[in-house]
């Protein structure tokens, strides 16, 4: 909503804690990462990295088993664009 990518990381990072203290495996670190998480239902199955730098999220993404997650972004009509 306010497009800060580090207000956006340090939510990530809470939920990601949150996980930990439920009991969840911890995730391998990652350089330029700024956050990671768990997604999907019961006890995930998904892992989520954050990257601030382009490069270092194509680093990660281009390793097997990486997937290249994009926003949505849409108009919802003219006056939004």
């Amino acid at each position: 909503m306010h497009e800060d990518l580090e207000r956006l990381a340090e939510g990530v990072r809470t939920s990601y804690e949150m996980q930990l203290g439920e009991g969840m495996t911890p995730l391998p670190d990652v350089p330029g990462a700024l956050a990671k998480k768990y997604c999907g239902g019961g006890w995930g199955g998904y892992a989520v990295y954050l990257f601030q730098a382009q490069e270092a999220r194509d680093q990660f993404v281009d390793q097997p088993g990486g997937v290249r997650i994009e926003p949505y972004l849409r108009n919802c009509c003219e006056d939004c664009s």
